[in-house]
């Protein structure tokens, strides 16, 4: 009898076996579909690629990115001074010429790795002309220096202004110059900035050499920039300024608010804030002084990926009694006046989009000092607008961000999937077992109780 019952008991060990194994590989999917689904797991897996650490190619490419932004440059040209100075025309007539086309390269110089989490460094650009109109033509332009110089003096006393008067008079200034575009944007020798240039050294510690409309741009920025870098496991402020040489915020507005310092340069802005689809996107734009706000505006495609695009708002320009009330308003309303950012949705790094933006000088009229001949007072002079954006991109880069993002999707819908199947098929599986145990129960059930039976009839 023992050699029956043996083999049987058996059996019903490796069932049971094989049913545990199977309920915890049910777990275990289900365990694995909640995470893969429902948590950031996954995502945090390939975010933390992102930390800003020394030696890792995420590193290299922010130190000297590989991406190089293109400038298209259109400037205004005022081809009828002399009528209008004389008199024989009644205004100015501007015309846009251009456009001038550079290619900016960028590297992040003297780089500092600090224990807090952040990194501090200088900015280091230059560009070249790339086609386009060529930079040796000659334009007619307002004389910014003068212009400058009169609006600084407008509020200043009787004697000062008397004083700005003879100086402009001996150098001869005119209202109007004749340039070159790459000297208007690069740099020329202009009188008043060298009279002044020792002034600005003294209050700054330097000064550039010549004066341009984009000579700052140049070279080695004297601004010392500290970002966080990420590397304390935490995303939320990736690339986010904390510091702008040592301050937290800036006295330019005279308000604590307008003040302060926040947002990204804009080359990567902090992946939980783009997953948030209300969340704002700042930028920090230290030439402005000020951050700019970009909301999501839908979805679009750069270089074959699908990405979330953002626009600056239409009222950002605007202000109110309880709104940017501490900001200048005096910012050109041109409708070409914009910029987009595009992202992939799983990450914060732009690959596409372009900012445009408008130059203007608005003309200050000081009561003791001439010089500016017919502009009337508040009069704005357009000077130049220009595009800034994102063209091409190496190939090695494009292929790693296509990985990231359609990979990326489809491992995760594998382990997703997966982990449900799975879960069906372990459930199924348990249920078929015990379903067919029960089945071969019943039969011995019967057989025990009419067995039962027969030896009570017989007693």
């Amino acid at each position: 009898m023992e050699k029956h019952v043996t083999p049987m008991k058996r059996k019903c060990i490796l069932k049971l076996w094989i049913i545990h194994i199977l309920a915890g590989i049910a777990i275990s999917s289900m365990a694995a579909f909640v995470i893969f689904t429902f948590t950031n797991t996954f995502d945090n897996a390939i975010l933390s690629s992102l930390e800003l650490k020394n030696g890792t190619s995420v590193f290299t490419w922010w130190e000297r990115p590989p991406v190089r932004p293109i400038y298209k440059i259109r400037i205004f040209n005022y081809s009828n001074v002399e009528d209008f100075q004389s008199g024989k025309d009644s205004k100015l007539r501007v015309e846009e010429v251009g456009p001038y086309v550079y290619r900016e390269t960028l590297s992040r110089v003297n780089v500092k790795l600090h224990e807090n989490g952040t990194a501090s460094y200088q900015e280091k650009r230059s560009f070249q002309w790339e086609g386009g109109s060529s930079d040796d033509e000659k334009i007619e332009i307002p004389n910014i220096m003068l212009l400058t110089t009169l609006a600084f003096t407008r509020d200043k006393s009787y004697l000062a202004q008397l004083s700005v008067t003879t100086l402009l008079s001996s150098l001869r200034v005119k209202t109007f110059n004749s340039l070159t575009v790459r000297d208007f944007l690069w740099g020329y020798d202009d009188e008043i900035y060298n009279m002044v240039k020792h002034i600005i050294t003294l209050q700054y510690g330097s000064a550039l050499e010549k004066f341009g409309l984009l000579a700052t741009k140049t070279g080695v920025s004297k601004d010392r920039i500290t970002i966080d870098t990420g590397s304390k496991g935490d995303l939320r402020n990736l690339g986010v300024y904390q510091r702008f040489n040592g301050m937290k915020s800036r006295p330019i507005w005279g308000d604590e608010k307008c003040d302060r310092i926040e947002g990204t340069d804009g080359s990567m802005f902090p992946p939980q804030l783009v997953k948030d689809r209300n969340a704002t996107l700042q930028i920090y734009v230290k030439d402005m002084c000020r951050a700019i706000p970009l909301k999501l505006h839908g979805h679009g495609n750069a270089l074959g990926i699908p990405t979330l695009r953002y626009k600056l708002p239409a009222d950002v320009f605007t202000s109110s009694d309880t709104k940017d009330s501490c900001f200048c308003t005096k910012i050109s309303k041109d409708e070409e006046a914009s910029s987009a950012k595009k992202c992939p949705p799983r990450l914060g790094i732009p690959i596409g989009g372009w900012s445009r933006f408008q130059i203007n000088i608005e003309v200050r009229k000081a009561i003791g000092v001439p010089f500016i001949g017919k502009l009337k007072d508040g009069t704005i002079l357009p000077l130049m607008w220009m595009e800034v954006g994102i063209d091409e991109m190496p190939e090695q880069l494009l292929s790693l961000l296509q990985h990231a993002y359609f990979t990326a999707r489809v491992v995760e819908g594998i382990l997703q999937w997966g982990s449900l199947i799975c879960l069906f098929l372990s459930l199924t599986t348990i249920l078929i077992m015990l379903q067919k145990k029960k089945a071969q129960q019943q039969p011995l059930h019967r057989l025990q109780r009419n067995v039962s039976g027969q030896d009570r009839l017989l007693g």
